[in-house]
């Protein structure tokens, strides 16, 4: 699969950038984005355990492009037992997905693209939940190679018991168009497995837990509605009524992404984040974070429903933001704050590098900011991302970092190009994609974090920082003749 000429232009590319990043060499920035597609095919792939698959490890040791069976150490601020060592996290490589499709049409080659779906049909085939229609990923699931089954790490089972396999979702939009495409049938049992999560059958009547068990048909007892879930639903749902036309997945969604609404305060459109937590205080306050996520995906959920009922309550959520959580003094933007408006004796100024797994509560925000400033042609959402993206960069890099980090940081400037086409903006993007070369490149693929950290793992995003480097590319050489506009959001 890795071709030798390849090997040797890359060869030269990494010793062109052993230099100062200020001499500002080229980077070919679709040789590397080709080259982690290659290497995931040729050596990430499942062949352990009696069954293959074609789906990707979702963790690779670059030393030896082995697919780690146990052992290796979680990075700072992630947990050890929310991993899929050993095997296949299909929600983690979400936008390595789009990377694939992407990479197809730009090469015009139908590799990469009958790879995505052969993972996606595989992963149908072996991981969906024969009880409820929950497919093994997410926050805690996934399907390991040398057991040939869904599981949750070691760990976790030996705690909580081997029939206790927790459903959840993870911060990036459900690929679920793209699953559409592949399966239509096992996309709407996915989709409406998601009913299990709620307590009852009705989500206007019933709160929900942001875990369901994969082997279960029975509603939760238990109760821990997170605000960012609640927009999940709404969304997955909507995916549903605009593919299938069905009344009640337009319920659903309705009321799966009103419970946030219905609980903010009606002076100031300021919402908690949670409204039961066994830690009575947590989620009790105004999240930045959390707020962007319900109002970015309520946003889109309506872009599929029409429904301008969830618009409205999108941009009233966010753009309460603006107006209470931005400092006009200090020219940032506060974390959380009470849901008057207030601050409380924990709030802090977002800042920009979160470690471990996660994206920055400002990164979010300004993301959303620049997806909506797009869609609204509104020059205060403009501004809103300005802001975002102005108190990033003037924030210093930490001296450890990980492929997340400097994904966001990417793909946030990328955004806001995008929308005024100032140059400064690409400038910083490049200065981190030498960054990325110099500190992260490692055999062919991204390294998890710097420091000479020697694994691949997909949920410290190193898809997100592929589809920075593809953006590039795309910007550089842009392909007219095919005239396909790609999603890049979240």
């Amino acid at each position: 699969m890795i071709r030798p000429l390849f090997l040797i232009l890359l060869f030269v590319a990494i010793h062109l950038h052993a230099g100062s990043i200020s001499e500002k060499k080229v980077i070919n920035y679709l040789e590397y984005v080709t080259s982690c597609a290659d290497h995931l095919l040729e050596f990430g792939t499942d062949h352990y355990g009696s069954r293959k698959t074609a789906m990707w490890a979702s963790i690779i040791d670059t030393r030896d492009y082995s697919v780690p069976e146990y052992g290796v150490p979680a990075t700072k601020g992630v947990r050890s037992h929310d991993r899929a060592h050993g095997g296949s996290n299909l929600y983690q490589d979400v936008t390595t997905l789009k990377v694939f499709y992407a990479l197809s049409d730009i090469l015009n080659t139908d590799t990469y693209k009958d790879a995505a779906n052969a993972y996606v049909t595989d992963y149908f085939k072996f991981a969906q939940s024969k009880y409820n229609g929950l497919l093994g990923w997410g926050e805690h699931l996934y399907y390991n190679f040398y057991a040939d089954s869904v599981m949750i790490d070691q760990e976790k089972m030996e705690n909580k018991g081997t029939r206790y396999f927790p459903h959840e979702f993870l911060g990036w939009t459900p690929p679920w168009k793209k699953l559409w495409n592949i399966n239509p049938e096992k996309t709407k049992r996915a989709i409406r497995g998601l009913k299990y999560h709620y307590n009852g059958p009705d989500p206007k009547i019933y709160l929900f837990n942001r875990h369901a068990n994969y082997f279960s048909t029975s509603h939760q007892k238990n109760i821990m509605p997170w605000i960012k879930h609640s927009a999940l639903y709404a969304y997955s749902y909507a995916v549903l009524y605009n593919r299938t036309g069905n009344s009640n997945a337009l319920y659903w969604s309705r009321h799966s992404g009103n419970l946030y609404w219905k609980l903010r305060d009606t002076e100031t459109n300021l919402t908690l984040s949670c409204l039961f937590h066994h830690n009575a205080s947590t989620g009790k306050t105004s999240s930045i974070s959390g707020t962007s996520l319900l109002a970015y995906w309520l946003y889109k959920a309506y872009e599929l429903t029409g429904e301008e009922k969830q618009k409205i309550k999108s941009l009233a959520l966010f753009n309460a933001l603006d107006e209470y959580h931005w400092n006009n003094e200090q020219q940032q933007y506060y974390a959380s704050l009470n849901l008057d408006g207030t601050l409380h004796e924990n709030s802090k100024i977002s800042t920009a590098w979160k470690k471990g797994y996660g994206s920055s509560s400002i990164l979010r925000f300004g993301r959303v900011a620049a997806y909506l400033a797009k869609k609204e042609n509104n020059p205060h959402f403009i501004l809103m991302a300005k802001r975002s993206v102005t108190m990033l960069n003037q924030e210093t890099l930490p001296d450890e970092f990980t492929a997340q980090n400097i994904a966001d940081v990417m793909n946030i400037n990328l955004d806001f190009y995008d929308i005024t086409k100032d140059n400064c903006y690409l400038q910083t993007v490049e200065k981190f994609a030498h960054i990325a070369v110099d500190q992260l490149w490692n055999n062919g693929l991204f390294a998890r974090q710097n420091n000479h950290d020697p694994y691949y793992e997909a949920k410290l995003a190193v898809g997100d920082l592929l589809v920075a480097f593809l953006r590039l590319h795309l910007i550089y050489h842009p392909d007219n003749s095919k005239n396909i506009k790609y999603d890049w959001s979240f």
